[in-house]
């Protein structure tokens, strides 16, 4: 229970009152005089953008029309001459022009004219007209026929757009068009023909409407001679709208908003001029109309703070005597935001989003002040992290967290000695993100230094060591991303190296393998063992395998995906030589298969335990056979195998079965087709023979039961790599089948 003393309650309540009132003071002060400047840049930058929208939209189209016209301009059959007997081709020229204005949306018509030896015609998407009927029945325009349309063909040099005109279409319908020559070709001095777009007054009207606020206040579009194309005006004063334009100060910035007083009356003036024909875009809204709500909320303004500083008096009692307390909880509360903050921030950094952008910066930006210019990532992976953290229930134990707790306290402690250093959680179970800013006095080998004091705290304390990655340094913050991609690819070569290391991307980087050697040829002897049951030598050739892997520089991603080609073999012998595996090796398979190892020999270890259960179930298979067979079959093939004749068929029949029956039962026996190992039981013989005999390579043919010397070279040196008498002589052998004249490339009879 705290005690307050009545009076020293009271100046502390009074003190906090005097302090509450100063501050809202200040802040109504503050808030009254910037609130109707803050409501006008509000205003003006809602009408310097719906400006933007409308100048990027009529530029947009505009440049389409330009396209449309190189377009026209480019076909030759459209601004060719067509004689008035080749009707097809002057309906072939309409139907284009008629695609071209379904395409384009915008203009109301287009038309092509040229000068031509078939007489003034001109060419739209509605049809073809001669020019006086043109200008004088199909659009007859208020203030232009065909006389001035040719006078002004003559002197055209560049695009030009007319204002708007009353158009009768048709001699039945009355619209307001605006008509865009376009020359053919461009800066002629005399061009040979002209493209006439017309756009309607609802286009243009239709987007610059939106630019009025509440329907007030007026808006313009103005080529760049200063002449009215299209406006939109409040309701009732479409009429003073072209005067009121008239009247506005020349001086009006190129792109912004400036306050003008006409008659009175504050404007807000808004100009954006486009960059791609010049053409300005204004708006002018009355001042007191927009400000109409932010007067209203003036007042509310005013209402409320009477209102809060009423309550904050009776709120000082209660909070008078909390004071304390609310300090220390709110400090907690800070500390713990800052951290927060601070860590979604360096997140942001590394997953490569710019700290200079333009998004708002959180509260406690401060947090990320880094005092000196050099930044390096380093990414930590503690080995083994899952037999911590494995328990039946509940996710991992307190003691795993301890540990990550502790390791990021000595490593941030340790930052200190070269400048100083956040670290954040990985993106995967154990993994630890140390950012740090350097002095320029320290470079990796101080990093490295780091990690191998804090390797040596967590292997003191917990048994435990991690692996390291330490990415480049940069000089920009900007570049956390990349750095901290390097220190992952790094900390990432645990998979090939082992583990409880550092690794430095640069040096990584410097070892770059070019050419390397893959035992594709290990694989299907790797299989065979599994069809034979021979857990032993699965056992040789899984880590001959991957002897070779860890045994050359090679690209982590690349040691990856080499090691699930050795798990994908194993999964594709099973599947072509139908095995059906029991529910719990079937089980361990897919285990295989989800698992992301951390290193290859754990991977070694999880292939050769599950092979060797494999093995076991297939040798108990085989061993609950007919293994009597097996075993006369083997010793009939030994006693005979010396018969050129010999065959599968002969085989079967001494034994009393069926040819297919015996195949496929020796090669699920064995792992090897029955000829096959046959002619492997002659090559074995052939090379005792070599070695230990003079015996001339045609007789040492005939006693194996091989009836074509010739077949037995080549089957010899595929298999060997080598010709039999280059075999004799590496082996010692005797000199007769030398001396008989036999060479290494071929052999007499």
């Amino acid at each position: 229970m705290i005690r307050f003393a009545g009076r020293g309650l009271a100046g502390y309540v009074l003190s906090y009152i005097a302090l509450v009132c100063v501050a809202l003071l200040v802040v109504g002060i503050v808030v009254y005089g910037t609130f109707f400047r803050s409501m006008e840049r509000e205003i003006a930058g809602t009408s310097v953008s719906l400006l933007k929208q409308v100048r990027d939209v009529t530029d947009a189209r505009m440049m389409d029309m330009n396209r449309i016209a190189q377009l026209i301009a480019g076909d030759p059959d459209l601004v060719s001459d067509v004689p008035a007997s080749e009707g097809y081709r002057m309906g072939q020229k309409v139907r284009s022009l008629a695609k071209f204005k379904a395409a384009n949306g915008f203009a109301g018509e287009i038309a092509v004219y040229f000068r031509g030896k078939s007489g003034d015609r001109i060419y739209a998407a509605s049809g073809m007209y001669e020019l006086d009927s043109f200008f004088g029945e199909a659009y007859r325009y208020a203030h232009w026929d065909s006389d001035s349309f040719q006078a002004e063909f003559g002197q055209l040099r560049q695009p030009f757009l007319r204002p708007l005109e009353p158009v009768t279409l048709n001699g039945v319908e009355t619209r307001n068009r605006a008509t865009y020559l376009y020359p053919l070709p461009l800066n002629a001095s005399r061009p040979y023909g002209v493209i006439l777009f017309q756009i309607d007054e609802r286009e243009w009207s239709g987007m610059i409407r939106n630019v009025l606020k509440n329907d007030a206040g007026y808006s313009y579009i103005a080529d760049d001679r200063g002449r009215l194309i299209a406006y939109a005006a409040e309701r009732g004063k479409e009429g003073e709208a072209a005067s009121l334009l008239a009247r506005l100060p020349d001086d009006l910035p190129r792109d912004g908003v400036r306050t003008v007083t006409l008659d009175g009356e504050r404007l807000f003036v808004t100009r954006i001029v486009s960059g791609y024909n010049g053409w300005a875009f204004v708006s002018v809204l009355p001042a007191e109309r927009a400000l109409g709500p932010v007067i209203r909320s003036r007042d509310v303004f005013a209402v409320s703070v009477l209102g809060v500083l009423l309550v904050s008096v009776l709120l000082s009692f209660v909070l008078g005597a909390r004071q304390y307390r609310a300090e220390r909880k709110l400090h907690t509360v800070i500390k713990s935001q800052s951290r927060i903050v601070m860590e979604k921030a360096l997140l942001d950094l590394i997953r490569g989003k710019s700290k200079t952008s333009d998004e708002t910066a959180p509260p406690f930006e401060p947090v990320l002040d880094f005092p000196y210019g050099r930044f390096v990532v380093v990414q930590l992976l503690i080995d083994h992290y899952g037999q911590y953290g494995r328990i039946p229930v509940g996710g991992a134990r307190p003691g795993a967290a301890v540990m990550t707790l502790s390791l990021k306290n000595v490593l941030e402690e340790l930052s200190g000695d070269l400048g100083q250093g956040s670290t954040l959680e990985g993106m995967e179970p154990g993994g630890i993100i140390l950012v740090l800013n350097l002095k320029e006095s320290c470079g990796v080998e101080q990093v490295k230094e780091l990690t191998d004091k804090a390797n040596g705290f967590l292997e003191q304390h917990f048994r435990f060591t991690f692996t390291a990655g330490i990415g480049c340094i940069c000089g920009d913050v900007d570049l956390l991303y990349k750095s901290y991609l390097e220190a992952n690819y790094a900390a990432r070569s645990r998979y090939l190296l082992g583990g409880g290391k550092t690794f430095v991307y640069a040096s990584l980087r410097e070892n770059e393998p070019g050419r390397y050697r893959y035992p594709f040829d290990l694989h299907p002897l790797l299989s065979a063992a599994i069809r034979k049951g021979d857990k032993d030598e699965a056992d040789s050739r899984i880590r001959e395998i991957v002897a070779s892997l860890s045994g050359q520089p090679l690209d982590v991603d690349m040691g990856e995906r080499l090691s699930f080609d050795l798990v994908h073999t194993i999964m594709k012998t099973l599947a072509e030589s139908g095995i059906e595996l029991p529910e719990e090796a079937a089980a361990s398979l897919t285990e295989l298969f989800a698992t992301r190892f951390e290193t290859i020999a754990e991977l070694e270890s999880a292939v050769i335990k599950f092979c060797r259960g494999v093995c076991d179930d297939i040798a108990s298979r085989k061993e609950s056979k007919n293994a009597g067979l097996l075993e006369q079959a083997l010793a009939f093939i030994d006693e005979h195998y010396a018969d050129g004749s010999l065959s599968s068929e002969g085989i079967a029949d001494r034994l009393g079965v069926s040819r297919s029956y015996l195949s496929r039962y020796f090669k699920d026996q064995t792992g090897s087709p029955l000829m096959q190992y046959v002619d492997g039981i002659r090559m074995t013989k052939a090379k005792q023979l070599l070695i230990g005999t003079d015996l001339k390579i045609k007789d040492i043919v005939e006693q194996v039961g091989l009836t074509d010397p010739n077949n037995f070279f080549r089957k010899f040196k595929k298999r060997e790599g080598v010709t039999p008498l280059e075999y004799r002589g590496s082996r010692g052998g005797g000199e007769a089948g030398a001396a008989s004249g036999d060479g290494a490339g071929t052999i007499r009879s």
